[in-house]
């Protein structure tokens, strides 16, 4: 179960980081503005995020 687990949660952070980054592709598309690019600082804390949840917390996801 750990395996399946690891891979689900590896997965769904991988598809929320791809779903900020075309989100915010398309506002410096639209606004023209490369300042908006700043705002994927947060994807890379995600990324931070899931290395802590996945070695740390041995795959546990947080309880809310």
């Amino acid at each position: 179960m750990g395996f399946i687990d690891t891979i689900k949660a590896i997965i769904t952070r991988l598809i929320f980081s791809a779903h900020g980054l075309v989100a915010i592709y398309r506002v410096v598309t639209i606004k023209n503005d490369p300042w908006f690019w700043y705002l994927s600082v947060t994807i890379i804390i995600l990324i931070f995020e899931g290395i802590f949840t996945l070695a740390i917390k041995k795959t546990q996801e947080w309880k809310w």
